[in-house]
């Protein structure tokens, strides 16, 4: 369940009101796990595959395009991950491994993969860290 402000599909309802209430997202998934960030919330669902809605003009969505959607996209990579959160345009996740990925916008490095590039799939953060969240 999500609302409040919508103006990117951050809800994910399939449409661009802001609702006061909990409204039901999109899909008809069962979750673990949901995260709200700025413009884009991203989940888990209970078949450990992420997935990610709203704002994605840099590619925090994470399924290899900056097309911004009103319901759950699948995150590139399949399942297996293990915990997701949102940042400021940018999303990073943990597989059940424990590796770190992200992806979205990069231009002070905040995805960890070394670079400033701008990442619209995961992108393993660097240094070979092992994470739990």
């Amino acid at each position: 369940m999500c609302w409040g402000l919508d103006s990117s599909g951050q809800v994910g309802n399939g449409g661009a009101v802001a609702p006061t209430t909990p409204e039901e997202v999109n899909g008809g998934l069962a979750w673990t796990r949901i995260n709200a960030g700025r413009e884009t919330a991203c989940g888990i669902a209970t078949d450990a595959t992420a997935y990610c809605w709203g704002y994605n003009n840099t590619g925090e969505i994470g399924d290899g395009g900056t097309e911004f959607s009103e319901a759950p996209v699948a995150v590139a990579g399949g399942p297996g991950w293990a915990w997701i959160g949102n940042g400021d345009y940018h999303t990073c996740g943990i597989r059940a491994g424990g590796e770190g990925r992200c992806w979205g916008y990069n231009l002070q490095g905040q995805l960890g993969d070394n670079s400033t590039q701008n990442r619209p799939a995961p992108a393993a953060v660097f240094g070979g860290i092992t994470f739990k969240q």
